[in-house]
């Protein structure tokens, strides 16, 4: 069988060692596949030994793994060699015996995935129930304090303060071993998973890198440190920025609301008093032109000139001034009958579409 995952194996060796050294799923480990190659040394060596350093990945592709892990009828210890992260951390927790280099992390989180429905809601919650049972059964620590540290996103130490080693304490490990990486200062205050666990993997593969290159790494490290405070920074005056605007925006929409609402007030006025509108709309209107101003100004500019004013054109062609007293702008062509029927023959007379327009408003209702 073609081994991708197993280092240097010969069948004459009481234990193979497999290295899980990448993401698990995407482009990394194919969980299907560590666990095919797990299965087929179960059958071959008394002992699997596998060696961890990723920044986790899939739930499904790593529990293959840690499935396999479960069911073969061999012992199965695992070794956290610098970084245990997410479901790393999960895998590392399936070994029979749990080893951890003296300066290695392990990482609890809460599962995640893009959707946001109440069902995807629901399907995380499920998972992260499943990821909660799979530490507490092998730590001992009640569910409700894993589901705490999973919420935070917690990041556990082996090494040892003050005789003490955080990992050890929590029963995430069973014992520890001399790590060949050297410290990384502020390892734990870079939160970029890919990049430690990138940087360590080239430490682990060369056992004879210098101390200079190590140092290089140590500065880089620092160096990206700082840039990611620097970026944080750029933030957040972009931020405070960004609110400041929409402040001040605010402010402007405001005073320009104002304005263009007391425009439609006195655009619904005027039409009212040059009787293109009556007043018993006034209301209407008037929140029609606060919301679309200009095509209700289009509307009345549109509509013809009041009666009153075309009453005028009626007196130049030899109407009465009577004709034209403004209070009858509101008549109708029954109030003329009944009340000034000389008035109403001018009209008929000087302007035939004024007559019809009376006749049609109030007979054709």
């Amino acid at each position: 069988m073609n081994l991708k995952f197993v280092k240097n194996f010969k069948e004459s060796e009481e234990a193979a060692t497999m290295l899980l050294y990448q993401e698990i799923g995407g482009n990394g480990i194919n969980g299907a596949a560590f666990a095919e190659e797990l299965y087929w040394l179960s059958k071959n060596v008394p002992l699997v030994n596998i060696r961890i350093n990723s920044p986790g990945g899939s739930i499904f592709e790593g529990y293959s793994i840690y499935s396999a892990m479960r069911e073969v009828k061999i012992p199965v210890d695992t070794y956290n060699d610098f970084i245990a992260a997410s479901m790393g951390g999960i895998i590392a927790q399936q070994g029979r015996k749990r080893y951890a280099a003296d300066n290695s992390l392990i990482m609890l989180h809460n599962p995640q995935g893009d959707g946001e429905s109440v069902k995807d809601m629901e399907v995380l919650g499920l998972l992260k129930n499943s990821l909660i049972d799979a530490y507490s059964t092998r730590t001992g620590n009640d569910g409700t304090i894993i589901s705490g540290l999973m919420d935070v996103e917690t990041w556990v130490e082996a090494r040892q303060v003050n005789g003490v080693s955080a990992m050890l304490e929590m029963g995430l490990a069973d014992k520890l071993f001399s790590s060949s990486v050297k410290t990384i200062k502020n390892e734990a205050q870079i939160y970029n998973v890919a990049k430690l666990y990138s940087i360590s993997n080239s430490i682990l593969n060369n056992d004879k890198m210098d101390n200079e290159k190590i140092e290089q790494l140590t500065k880089q490290l620092s160096d990206l440190s700082e840039v990611v405070n620097g970026l944080k920074a750029d933030k957040e005056a972009k931020e405070l920025e960004i609110t400041n605007l929409k402040a001040e925006l605010l402010g402007k929409d405001s005073v320009l609301k104002e304005a263009s609402d007391k425009l439609a007030v006195e655009l619904i006025e005027n039409a009212i008093k040059d009787g293109k509108v009556k007043a018993e709309v006034k209301d209407k209107l008037i929140t029609d032109a606060k919301n679309s101003f200009d095509i209700v100004k289009n509307m009345l500019d549109s509509m013809p000139s009041s009666t009153a004013s075309r009453f005028t054109n009626v007196i130049n062609s030899g109407a009465s001034a009577s004709t034209v007293d403004a209070a009858r702008a509101s008549w109708t062509i029954r109030d003329y009958e009944e009340k000034d029927p000389k008035a109403l023959g001018e009209i008929f007379k000087n302007d035939k579409d004024l007559y019809n327009e009376m006749f049609n408003k109030y007979y054709k209702k």
